[in-house]
Protein backbone atom coordinates (compact mmCIF):
# COMPACT_ATOMS: atom_id res chain seq x y z
CA UNK A 1 0.00 0.00 0.00
CA UNK A 2 1.13 3.55 -0.64
CA UNK A 3 -0.12 7.08 -0.26
CA UNK A 4 0.42 9.19 -3.37
CA UNK A 5 0.01 12.90 -2.71
CA UNK A 6 -1.09 15.35 -5.37
CA UNK A 7 -1.28 19.08 -4.80
CA UNK A 8 -4.10 20.77 -6.67
CA UNK A 9 -1.85 23.79 -7.15
CA UNK A 10 0.57 21.66 -9.21
CA UNK A 11 -2.02 20.54 -11.75
CA UNK A 12 -1.53 22.15 -15.11
CA UNK A 13 -3.95 24.97 -15.69
CA UNK A 14 -4.25 27.99 -17.90
CA UNK A 15 -5.76 29.87 -14.98
CA UNK A 16 -4.11 30.83 -11.73
CA UNK A 17 -5.07 28.57 -8.81
CA UNK A 18 -5.43 30.66 -5.62
CA UNK A 19 -2.92 30.05 -2.88
CA UNK A 20 -5.79 29.26 -0.56
CA UNK A 21 -9.47 28.38 -1.11
CA UNK A 22 -12.01 30.28 0.96
CA UNK A 23 -11.38 28.95 4.46
CA UNK A 24 -15.06 28.61 5.39
CA UNK A 25 -16.24 27.21 2.08
CA UNK A 26 -16.57 23.65 0.84
CA UNK A 27 -14.91 21.26 -1.54
CA UNK A 28 -17.15 19.22 -3.83
CA UNK A 29 -16.07 16.07 -5.69
CA UNK A 30 -17.73 13.79 -8.23
CA UNK A 31 -16.61 10.69 -10.13
CA UNK A 32 -17.46 9.91 -13.75
CA UNK A 33 -16.35 7.09 -16.03
CA UNK A 34 -14.76 8.56 -19.14
CA UNK A 35 -12.81 6.71 -21.83
CA UNK A 36 -12.80 3.57 -19.66
CA UNK A 37 -11.15 5.59 -16.89
CA UNK A 38 -12.55 7.49 -13.91
CA UNK A 39 -12.66 11.26 -14.10
CA UNK A 40 -12.52 13.19 -10.84
CA UNK A 41 -14.24 16.59 -10.85
CA UNK A 42 -13.11 18.88 -8.00
CA UNK A 43 -14.92 22.18 -7.32
CA UNK A 44 -14.20 24.88 -4.76
CA UNK A 45 -14.93 28.55 -3.94
CA UNK A 46 -12.10 31.08 -3.91
CA UNK A 47 -11.77 33.94 -1.38
CA UNK A 48 -13.02 36.43 -4.00
CA UNK A 49 -16.15 34.39 -4.69
CA UNK A 50 -15.19 32.60 -7.91
CA UNK A 51 -16.02 28.95 -8.67
CA UNK A 52 -13.05 26.87 -9.75
CA UNK A 53 -12.90 23.40 -11.34
CA UNK A 54 -9.99 20.95 -11.45
CA UNK A 55 -10.12 17.57 -13.14
CA UNK A 56 -8.00 14.47 -13.42
CA UNK A 57 -8.67 11.33 -15.46
CA UNK A 58 -6.70 8.17 -14.83
CA UNK A 59 -3.25 9.48 -13.99
CA UNK A 60 -3.44 12.51 -16.26
CA UNK A 61 -4.54 16.01 -15.34
CA UNK A 62 -7.31 17.57 -17.40
CA UNK A 63 -6.24 20.96 -16.08
CA UNK A 64 -8.64 23.45 -14.60
CA UNK A 65 -10.58 26.62 -15.20
CA UNK A 66 -12.94 29.13 -13.69
CA UNK A 67 -16.64 28.28 -14.04
CA UNK A 68 -17.91 31.55 -12.55
CA UNK A 69 -15.90 34.71 -11.99
CA UNK A 70 -15.13 36.68 -8.81
CA UNK A 71 -18.22 37.85 -6.95
CA UNK A 72 -20.32 34.92 -8.17
CA UNK A 73 -20.44 33.10 -4.82
CA UNK A 74 -20.59 33.77 -1.11
CA UNK A 75 -17.07 32.86 0.09
CA UNK A 76 -18.54 31.39 3.30
CA UNK A 77 -21.21 29.37 1.54
CA UNK A 78 -21.27 25.72 0.63
CA UNK A 79 -20.83 23.92 -2.66
CA UNK A 80 -22.07 20.52 -3.83
CA UNK A 81 -21.98 18.51 -7.05
CA UNK A 82 -23.44 15.37 -8.61
CA UNK A 83 -23.11 13.39 -11.80
CA UNK A 84 -26.35 11.84 -13.10
CA UNK A 85 -24.59 10.08 -15.96
CA UNK A 86 -21.01 9.67 -17.15
CA UNK A 87 -21.34 12.60 -19.57
CA UNK A 88 -23.05 14.97 -17.12
CA UNK A 89 -21.93 16.92 -14.05
CA UNK A 90 -23.68 19.70 -12.14
CA UNK A 91 -22.54 21.96 -9.30
CA UNK A 92 -24.47 24.26 -6.92
CA UNK A 93 -23.27 27.07 -4.67
CA UNK A 94 -24.60 30.00 -2.60
CA UNK A 95 -24.68 33.33 -4.42
CA UNK A 96 -23.43 36.61 -2.89
CA UNK A 97 -27.03 37.75 -2.16
CA UNK A 98 -28.30 34.43 -0.85
CA UNK A 99 -29.44 32.81 -4.07
CA UNK A 100 -28.68 29.20 -4.97
CA UNK A 101 -26.75 29.11 -8.23
CA UNK A 102 -25.84 26.20 -10.48
CA UNK A 103 -23.81 25.25 -13.53
CA UNK A 104 -23.96 22.03 -15.51
CA UNK A 105 -21.93 20.51 -18.29
CA UNK A 106 -22.57 17.75 -20.77
CA UNK A 107 -19.39 16.21 -22.12
CA UNK A 108 -18.72 17.65 -25.56
CA UNK A 109 -20.51 20.93 -24.85
CA UNK A 110 -18.61 24.15 -25.47
CA UNK A 111 -19.04 25.55 -21.93
CA UNK A 112 -20.91 25.28 -18.65
CA UNK A 113 -24.54 26.40 -18.65
CA UNK A 114 -25.33 28.49 -15.57
CA UNK A 115 -28.74 29.08 -13.98
CA UNK A 116 -30.37 30.18 -10.71
CA UNK A 117 -32.11 27.47 -8.70
CA UNK A 118 -33.44 29.73 -5.91
CA UNK A 119 -33.70 33.52 -5.95
CA UNK A 120 -31.76 35.99 -3.79
CA UNK A 121 -32.62 35.75 -0.09
CA UNK A 122 -33.47 32.05 -0.27
CA UNK A 123 -30.29 30.88 1.45
CA UNK A 124 -28.17 32.10 4.34
CA UNK A 125 -24.83 33.41 3.06
CA UNK A 126 -23.03 30.80 5.18
CA UNK A 127 -25.44 28.01 4.28
CA UNK A 128 -24.05 24.58 3.42
CA UNK A 129 -25.30 22.79 0.30
CA UNK A 130 -25.99 19.06 -0.06
CA UNK A 131 -26.92 17.23 -3.25
CA UNK A 132 -27.37 13.75 -4.67
CA UNK A 133 -28.60 11.96 -7.76
CA UNK A 134 -30.38 8.77 -6.59
CA UNK A 135 -31.19 7.76 -10.18
CA UNK A 136 -30.16 8.97 -13.63
CA UNK A 137 -33.54 10.68 -13.93
CA UNK A 138 -33.48 12.56 -10.60
CA UNK A 139 -31.44 15.11 -8.63
CA UNK A 140 -31.98 16.56 -5.15
CA UNK A 141 -30.45 19.71 -3.63
CA UNK A 142 -30.79 21.09 -0.08
CA UNK A 143 -29.70 24.27 1.69
CA UNK A 144 -30.62 26.33 4.78
CA UNK A 145 -32.57 29.58 4.65
CA UNK A 146 -31.72 32.76 6.63
CA UNK A 147 -34.55 31.81 9.03
CA UNK A 148 -33.03 28.39 9.76
CA UNK A 149 -35.37 26.38 7.55
CA UNK A 150 -34.06 23.39 5.57
CA UNK A 151 -35.07 23.91 1.95
CA UNK A 152 -35.00 21.42 -0.89
CA UNK A 153 -35.59 21.14 -4.60
CA UNK A 154 -36.12 18.04 -6.76
CA UNK A 155 -35.40 17.61 -10.46
CA UNK A 156 -37.04 14.99 -12.65
CA UNK A 157 -35.88 14.56 -16.25
CA UNK A 158 -39.39 13.47 -17.32
CA UNK A 159 -40.84 16.81 -16.20
CA UNK A 160 -37.63 18.66 -17.07
CA UNK A 161 -38.09 21.09 -14.19
CA UNK A 162 -37.18 21.74 -10.56
CA UNK A 163 -39.80 21.41 -7.80
CA UNK A 164 -38.89 23.37 -4.61
CA UNK A 165 -40.22 22.45 -1.16
CA UNK A 166 -39.84 23.32 2.53
CA UNK A 167 -38.42 20.37 4.44
CA UNK A 168 -38.67 21.88 7.94
CA UNK A 169 -40.18 24.84 9.73
CA UNK A 170 -38.14 27.96 10.63
CA UNK A 171 -35.44 27.84 13.32
CA UNK A 172 -34.79 24.10 12.98
CA UNK A 173 -31.27 24.32 11.54
CA UNK A 174 -28.11 26.22 12.33
CA UNK A 175 -27.18 27.63 8.93
CA UNK A 176 -23.49 27.84 9.85
CA UNK A 177 -23.26 24.11 10.62
CA UNK A 178 -23.24 20.93 8.57
CA UNK A 179 -25.72 19.46 6.10
CA UNK A 180 -24.94 15.95 4.88
CA UNK A 181 -26.90 13.28 3.01
CA UNK A 182 -26.60 9.52 2.58
CA UNK A 183 -28.15 7.69 -0.37
CA UNK A 184 -28.68 3.91 -0.35
CA UNK A 185 -30.18 1.75 -3.09
CA UNK A 186 -32.56 -0.72 -1.45
CA UNK A 187 -33.53 -4.31 -2.23
CA UNK A 188 -37.04 -4.96 -3.45
CA UNK A 189 -39.76 -6.54 -1.41
CA UNK A 190 -40.01 -10.34 -1.59
CA UNK A 191 -42.04 -11.57 -4.59
CA UNK A 192 -42.05 -8.06 -6.05
CA UNK A 193 -42.33 -7.96 -9.85
CA UNK A 194 -42.19 -4.18 -10.13
CA UNK A 195 -38.88 -3.60 -11.90
CA UNK A 196 -39.84 -0.19 -13.23
CA UNK A 197 -39.59 1.65 -9.90
CA UNK A 198 -36.21 1.45 -8.12
CA UNK A 199 -36.10 2.28 -4.42
CA UNK A 200 -33.61 4.59 -2.81
CA UNK A 201 -33.22 5.75 0.79
CA UNK A 202 -32.26 9.41 1.18
CA UNK A 203 -31.29 10.42 4.72
CA UNK A 204 -30.39 14.06 5.40
CA UNK A 205 -28.71 15.32 8.61
CA UNK A 206 -28.22 18.82 10.01
CA UNK A 207 -27.42 20.51 13.35
CA UNK A 208 -30.16 22.39 15.20
CA UNK A 209 -29.56 25.80 16.86
CA UNK A 210 -29.32 23.96 20.21
CA UNK A 211 -26.57 21.66 18.90
CA UNK A 212 -28.65 18.49 18.48
CA UNK A 213 -28.40 16.54 15.23
CA UNK A 214 -31.76 16.30 13.47
CA UNK A 215 -32.58 14.33 10.35
CA UNK A 216 -35.18 13.55 7.72
CA UNK A 217 -35.46 10.48 5.51
CA UNK A 218 -37.64 8.98 2.82
CA UNK A 219 -37.59 6.10 0.36
CA UNK A 220 -38.12 7.21 -3.23
CA UNK A 221 -40.21 4.63 -5.04
CA UNK A 222 -42.00 3.57 -1.87
CA UNK A 223 -43.08 6.64 0.10
CA UNK A 224 -42.24 10.14 -1.04
CA UNK A 225 -43.11 11.87 2.25
CA UNK A 226 -40.24 12.82 4.55
CA UNK A 227 -40.05 11.45 8.10
CA UNK A 228 -38.24 13.75 10.54
CA UNK A 229 -36.51 12.63 13.71
CA UNK A 230 -33.82 13.59 16.22
CA UNK A 231 -30.77 11.35 16.37
CA UNK A 232 -30.91 10.18 20.02
CA UNK A 233 -28.01 11.19 22.25
CA UNK A 234 -26.51 13.41 19.56
CA UNK A 235 -24.73 16.73 19.73
CA UNK A 236 -22.33 18.60 17.47
CA UNK A 237 -20.49 21.88 17.22
CA UNK A 238 -21.64 24.69 14.97
CA UNK A 239 -18.69 24.08 12.63
CA UNK A 240 -19.64 23.56 8.99
CA UNK A 241 -17.98 20.15 8.90
CA UNK A 242 -18.73 18.80 12.38
CA UNK A 243 -20.92 15.95 11.07
CA UNK A 244 -20.37 13.30 8.41
CA UNK A 245 -22.28 10.16 7.44
CA UNK A 246 -21.92 7.04 5.27
CA UNK A 247 -23.61 3.76 4.44
CA UNK A 248 -21.33 1.27 6.21
CA UNK A 249 -22.88 -2.15 5.70
CA UNK A 250 -25.18 -3.81 3.15
CA UNK A 251 -28.24 -1.70 2.33
CA UNK A 252 -29.44 -0.98 5.82
CA UNK A 253 -26.90 0.65 8.14
CA UNK A 254 -25.81 4.26 8.39
CA UNK A 255 -22.99 5.58 10.56
CA UNK A 256 -23.16 9.24 11.61
CA UNK A 257 -20.02 10.84 13.06
CA UNK A 258 -20.15 14.02 15.16
CA UNK A 259 -17.58 16.30 16.76
CA UNK A 260 -18.84 17.45 20.15
CA UNK A 261 -18.09 20.95 21.50
CA UNK A 262 -15.39 19.53 23.80
CA UNK A 263 -13.62 17.65 20.97
CA UNK A 264 -15.11 14.23 21.70
CA UNK A 265 -15.98 12.14 18.63
CA UNK A 266 -19.20 10.09 18.60
CA UNK A 267 -20.44 7.46 16.17
CA UNK A 268 -24.19 6.87 15.90
CA UNK A 269 -25.40 3.78 14.06
CA UNK A 270 -28.80 3.76 12.43
CA UNK A 271 -30.52 0.66 11.12
CA UNK A 272 -33.23 0.75 8.47
CA UNK A 273 -36.03 -1.64 9.38
CA UNK A 274 -38.16 -2.66 6.39
CA UNK A 275 -41.43 -4.43 7.12
CA UNK A 276 -42.47 -5.72 3.70
CA UNK A 277 -45.27 -7.83 5.16
CA UNK A 278 -46.90 -4.73 6.61
CA UNK A 279 -47.66 -2.70 3.49
CA UNK A 280 -44.00 -1.91 2.86
CA UNK A 281 -43.61 0.25 5.96
CA UNK A 282 -40.18 1.19 7.28
CA UNK A 283 -38.48 3.03 10.11
CA UNK A 284 -35.00 4.03 11.30
CA UNK A 285 -33.71 2.75 14.63
CA UNK A 286 -30.65 4.35 16.26
CA UNK A 287 -28.35 2.86 18.87
CA UNK A 288 -26.68 4.84 21.62
CA UNK A 289 -23.46 6.43 20.33
CA UNK A 290 -19.97 4.99 20.59
CA UNK A 291 -17.85 7.70 22.27
CA UNK A 292 -14.11 8.27 21.84
CA UNK A 293 -12.04 7.75 24.98
CA UNK A 294 -10.51 11.22 24.74
CA UNK A 295 -11.02 14.65 23.27
CA UNK A 296 -9.48 13.75 19.94
CA UNK A 297 -10.77 16.49 17.66
CA UNK A 298 -10.33 20.23 17.32
CA UNK A 299 -13.65 21.67 18.60
CA UNK A 300 -14.00 23.80 15.47
CA UNK A 301 -12.47 21.28 13.09
CA UNK A 302 -13.75 18.97 10.38
CA UNK A 303 -14.64 15.31 10.36
CA UNK A 304 -15.17 13.12 7.28
CA UNK A 305 -15.56 9.44 6.50
CA UNK A 306 -15.37 7.03 3.58
CA UNK A 307 -16.70 3.51 3.07
CA UNK A 308 -14.28 1.34 1.12
CA UNK A 309 -16.13 -1.98 1.06
CA UNK A 310 -18.99 -3.67 2.91
CA UNK A 311 -18.42 -3.06 6.64
CA UNK A 312 -14.98 -1.46 6.16
CA UNK A 313 -14.53 2.28 6.50
CA UNK A 314 -12.20 5.09 7.59
CA UNK A 315 -12.90 8.24 9.60
CA UNK A 316 -10.66 11.33 9.52
CA UNK A 317 -10.72 14.39 11.76
CA UNK A 318 -8.65 17.50 12.52
CA UNK A 319 -6.81 17.27 15.83
CA UNK A 320 -6.38 20.03 18.44
CA UNK A 321 -2.81 20.37 17.12
CA UNK A 322 -4.18 21.04 13.60
CA UNK A 323 -3.07 17.76 12.10
CA UNK A 324 -5.21 14.93 10.73
CA UNK A 325 -5.80 11.63 12.54
CA UNK A 326 -7.91 8.71 11.43
CA UNK A 327 -9.55 5.47 12.50
CA UNK A 328 -9.77 2.39 10.31
CA UNK A 329 -12.74 0.11 11.08
CA UNK A 330 -12.51 -3.49 9.87
CA UNK A 331 -15.29 -5.99 9.12
CA UNK A 332 -15.08 -7.40 12.64
CA UNK A 333 -15.45 -3.85 14.03
CA UNK A 334 -11.82 -3.64 15.17
CA UNK A 335 -10.72 0.00 15.31
CA UNK A 336 -7.17 1.17 14.66
CA UNK A 337 -6.20 4.79 15.18
CA UNK A 338 -3.43 6.35 13.13
CA UNK A 339 -1.90 9.75 12.34
CA UNK A 340 -2.23 10.94 8.77
CA UNK A 341 -0.60 14.39 8.81
CA UNK A 342 1.55 16.29 11.27
CA UNK A 343 0.60 19.23 13.49
CA UNK A 344 -0.14 22.62 11.90
CA UNK A 345 -0.62 21.06 8.46
CA UNK A 346 -4.29 21.98 7.92
CA UNK A 347 -6.72 24.81 8.55
CA UNK A 348 -8.97 23.89 11.54
CA UNK A 349 -12.09 25.54 10.15
CA UNK A 350 -11.37 24.46 6.59
CA UNK A 351 -13.00 21.69 4.64
CA UNK A 352 -11.96 18.04 4.67
CA UNK A 353 -13.65 15.58 2.34
CA UNK A 354 -13.14 11.85 1.74
CA UNK A 355 -14.60 10.00 -1.23
CA UNK A 356 -14.25 6.42 -2.35
CA UNK A 357 -12.88 5.55 -5.77
CA UNK A 358 -14.99 3.25 -7.89
CA UNK A 359 -12.36 0.53 -8.25
CA UNK A 360 -9.80 -1.39 -6.21
CA UNK A 361 -11.07 0.07 -2.93
CA UNK A 362 -9.08 3.26 -3.49
CA UNK A 363 -10.08 6.38 -1.57
CA UNK A 364 -9.29 10.06 -1.88
CA UNK A 365 -8.90 12.52 1.00
CA UNK A 366 -8.98 16.25 0.29
CA UNK A 367 -8.17 18.94 2.86
CA UNK A 368 -7.58 22.69 2.83
CA UNK A 369 -4.18 23.73 4.15
CA UNK A 370 -2.49 27.08 4.60
CA UNK A 371 -1.33 27.14 0.97
CA UNK A 372 -3.96 25.29 -1.02
CA UNK A 373 -5.87 22.03 -1.28
CA UNK A 374 -4.03 18.78 -0.62
CA UNK A 375 -5.29 15.65 -2.31
CA UNK A 376 -4.19 12.18 -1.26
CA UNK A 377 -4.94 8.85 -2.90
CA UNK A 378 -5.09 5.79 -0.63
CA UNK A 379 -4.23 2.75 -2.72
CA UNK A 380 -3.90 -0.98 -2.23
CA UNK A 381 -5.39 -3.47 0.17
CA UNK A 382 -8.13 -2.47 2.57
CA UNK A 383 -6.22 -2.03 5.81
CA UNK A 384 -5.10 1.01 7.80
CA UNK A 385 -2.18 3.00 6.39
CA UNK A 386 0.94 2.49 8.51
CA UNK A 387 1.99 6.11 8.52
CA UNK A 388 2.66 6.73 12.19
CA UNK A 389 1.78 5.00 15.41
CA UNK A 390 -1.18 2.65 15.07
CA UNK A 391 -3.06 1.83 18.21
CA UNK A 392 -6.28 0.09 19.21
CA UNK A 393 -9.13 2.50 19.85
CA UNK A 394 -10.98 2.09 23.14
Amino acid sequence: MSWNKTRVNDWESSLKVPSEPASKSSIAVTWRCMEAKYLLDLFFVTPDGAIQWRGIIGEDSRGGYQIAGPGSASPEGGIASVSRTNNHVEVWWIGPRGSVESAHLYEGAVWWKKSTLAEAGSAALASPVAALSPFESKMEVWWISPTGRVEGSSYDTAASKWSPYHLTADHRANYASGLVVVSIDLPRAPDSDDSSCPRNLQHLFWVSPSGIVESAYRITGLKEEWTQMIVPGSQATSSRYSISAINTEDHRRISLFCVWPDGTIAEHRGQLILEFMDKNTYRMEWTQPTISSGKLAHPHGSITCVSRENGVYDVFWITPARGIDGIHVSKDDMRSKYSYSSANSVTPSGCMLARNHHSDFHAYLWATSSDGIDGTLLMGEVKPPMLDTVEKMD
